[in-house]
């Protein structure tokens, strides 16, 4: 522990991992890092989507496609969506009509219930202080909506 290759985490019994520091030591990589965590997503108004590794959620198995992102703001409370929790979101699975998936429109990402409509796109707050935010099929692809995956859970 001294030389920052061990870290002790005092709340489990086998209380002892390696650092990154202890990983490369050995020259070799951790079997399980868990589920990356990639950024932010907004949940009220949407804020820029940027993809940076900012760590691992470790308590998850890893899956390809999978990752974490660090919701921001209140939109989602009625679905017991908090600031401050993590969203776990399958990329490039479908989100089907009426569940919850990250929508990245332009620059912007936002965590929203989904619907489908023949003329539009409906991105649905879970707090009736925010208003549905509409987006027309004919302008979506100019306006590059993405509607990114499913949130998981």
């Amino acid at each position: 522990m001294r030389k920052g290759l061990l870290q002790a985490e005092r709340e489990k019994k086998r209380n002892v991992r390696l650092t990154e520091s202890g990983w490369m030591a050995i020259q070799r990589t951790p079997g399980h890092r868990g589920v990356p965590v990639l950024g932010a997503i907004a949940a009220g108004t949407p804020i820029l989507a940027s993809e940076n590794l900012n760590g691992y959620l470790e308590d998850l198995q890893p899956t390809p496609g999978r990752f974490a992102l660090l919701v921001r703001g209140d939109s989602m409370i009625d679905a017991g969506i908090l600031d401050g929790d993590y969203a776990i979101i399958q990329r490039g699975a479908a989100v089907n009509d009426g569940r919850i998936g990250a929508v990245r429109v332009g620059d912007e990402a936002t965590l929203k219930r989904v619907r489908y409509h023949a003329d539009r796109l409906e991105l649905i707050a879970e707090n009736k202080s925010y208003a549905p935010r509409i987006i027309p099929t004919a302008m979506a692809e100019s306006e590059g909506v993405e509607v990114v995956g499913p949130l998981v859970c």
